[in-house]
């Protein structure tokens, strides 16, 4: 079962990503403690351990990290794994700044694969949305797990972040590394063949979303990505189109070669996910609702390595 706490995150991994205990001795990193895990509990991890430079392994790697034949892997061995990573589900990552925005931004893209019984959807969401009201966290969490499990993401799936560094603030960019290795850890450690995440304008300039594309830029400039790893960003498009709901359809359709758009009974989905954030559920994310394309249809676009960073203070 998800959880949140201050600095940490619980998602279920039955072998440790990292263990042991880590001092305050850093004043830029938290102190945390880890207790070894017992099999098929929940595993806490640590952002104290994610703001360092290593490297963790594939989670398909760290699930044989105890068997002495880990330590040698011989040709017929790495055969069957690659067959098996050939067979087994996709897994897709969405990575959020705040709850509410899978539902009201990538609603579906998230249906498309959470309904497709060929993929598995994650949810990394590095915000618990307390922005100038520290009490709502604990309630949009709870929003969040509705949300969710009315999209079809099942709750051991869902990483929620709260994180000093990282903070729900529409004026404050994140630091670059520390998101892009908070990231990083969770592609790796869940074997994830695809990520999803804003572009550089972040759909509605919110610097915060913005923050996640920078982070994405950084993992594929530094070919810090899994290899297996493709990344994809939801296109931002100009005011008109945003506000045209259904009619995006035949634009988007000329404009795009990776669109995904919602049915009728999908389309409904999304409003009730929409809804079950109910301390967000105000007159004009219910106008949003009504005209958003980002209800109805969404666009991706592959990202490759660039030779320019990219900085979230940046005009997109």
């Amino acid at each position: 079962m998800a959880e949140l706490i201050d600095y940490c995150t619980f998602f279920p991994l039955e072998d440790q990503i990292c263990g042991g205990t880590s001092d305050a001795s850093d004043d830029n990193l938290s102190a945390c403690t880890h207790a070894p895990a017992s099999a098929g509990a929940t595993r806490v991890v640590c952002t104290t351990c994610l703001t360092r430079d290593a490297q963790p392994q594939p989670y398909s790697e760290i699930s044989t990290a105890n068997s002495d034949a880990a330590n040698c892997i011989s040709e017929d061995h790495a055969l069957k794994k690659s067959l098996l990573q050939q067979s087994r589900k996709r897994r897709v990552m969405f990575v959020t700044s705040h709850p509410d925005d899978e539902c009201m931004f990538f609603g579906p893209s998230i249906l498309h694969f959470a309904q497709n019984e060929k993929a598995l959807v994650y949810l990394l969401c590095l915000t618990d949305g307390s922005y100038q009201n520290v009490k709502l966290g604990k309630k949009r969490q709870q929003e969040l797990w509705a949300s969710c499990k009315e999209l079809g993401i099942p709750e051991g799936h869902i990483t929620l972040y709260k994180c000093r560094h990282i903070p729900d603030d529409p004026n404050k960019s994140w630091p670059i590394v520390t998101t892009a290795n908070i990231i990083n850890h969770h592609l790796h450690a869940l074997s994830c063949d695809m990520v999803i995440t804003f572009d550089s304008h972040g759909v509605s300039g919110h610097i915060n979303h913005r923050s996640l594309y920078a982070a994405l830029v950084y993992l594929l400039n530094e070919k810090r990505l899994p290899h297996y790893c493709s990344a994809y960003t939801l296109d931002s498009v100009n005011l008109v189109r945003k506000y045209s709901s259904v009619l995006d359809i035949a634009c988007s359709a000329i404009c795009s070669s990776h669109v995904i758009t919602a049915s009728s009974a999908q389309f409904f989905t999304i409003r009730r996910a929409m809804k079950l954030h109910a301390s967000q559920y105000v007159w004009f994310r219910k106008l949003y609702l009504l005209f958003s394309r980002y209800v109805i249809v969404n666009t991706l676009s592959l990202q490759l390595p660039s030779s320019k960073p990219y900085s979230p203070f940046l005009k997109a």
